[in-house]
């Protein structure tokens, strides 16, 4: 739902939870009006208090926002409504990983592999959990095994082409970078995924531009670059801090 369509919609009932999740998203996500969201998120869930889409949308929010029990208390709370999904027991590691606890992210994304081997994104979060903690080979590993299940899915071949390069294996990194940038040239590739490749390398020119080159696209992927250790390196180049200071992150400055 478009932002006027909710707010036509809630025009005509203010009490449509469904509306208030639409007209949340867009602030978060498209606006980055983090303290508008949040008001529309918690009138969609106080209307509603079982609204699964509401409880995902917000869980990202709090995550995204540094609030990470809440976030994952909510991640929680979905899996108790769909324990058997695949996505939301990724989604709970996912929100440990964010959070830093990193042994509990990966007791749940094995989990999640146990349920469901061929669950793509389970071993990306893994695979990211592994850098987090520099164990590369376990990382390339389940990176290796997410590329393998994308299909043209590119993400899983940036984040596998900086652990690479962290790993010291740079040759390889590089042909996969190589690789990323060929494929920019006829489809959408993020330049926050590019910048992160970059940012392993030492090239901090070359990453902060791509940076910038994604905050005039207002590309969403800016919201997760105040977390995470990809962009430690750039944390005080005031080129950085100005990134920060636009997408308005609570607590990133």
């Amino acid at each position: 739902m478009s932002k006027q369509a909710a707010l036509r919609a809630l025009a005509i009932n203010p009490d449509l939870p469904e509306a208030h999740v639409s007209l949340a998203d867009v602030l978060f996500f498209n606006e980055w009006k983090w303290a508008e969201a949040d008001r529309e998120y918690k009138r969609a869930l106080q209307l509603k208090p079982t609204y699964e889409e509401g409880h995902h949308s917000y869980s990202h929010y709090l995550t995204l926002a540094g609030r990470h029990g809440e976030a994952i208390e909510e991640s929680q709370l979905l899996l108790r409504l769909d324990p058997l999904s695949s996505h939301m027991n990724a989604h709970l590691g996912a929100a440990y990983l964010r959070a830093g606890r990193f042994d509990d992210a990966v007791t749940q994304l094995k989990k999640t592999i146990a349920l469901d081997p061929n669950y793509m994104r389970a071993y990306l979060f893994l695979g990211v959990v592994y850098e987090s903690q520099k164990l590369y080979p376990e990382a390339i590993a389940a990176l290796k095994k997410a590329v393998s299940l994308a299909g043209e899915t590119l993400e899983g071949q940036a984040k596998l082409a900086r652990v690479l390069i962290e790993s010291d294996d740079k040759k390889e990194g590089l042909l996969m970078l190589k690789h990323l940038e060929i494929e920019a040239q006829r489809r959408f590739v993020s330049p926050v995924e590019l910048a992160s490749i970059y940012t392993a390398l030492g090239d901090h020119e070359k990453a902060l531009t791509l940076l910038e080159n994604a905050l005039q696209q207002h590309n969403v992927r800016l919201l997760f670059i105040h977390q995470g250790h990809e962009f430690d390196p750039l944390r005080n180049a005031p080129r950085f801090l100005r990134i920060l200071q636009a997408v308005g992150a609570p607590g990133a400055l």
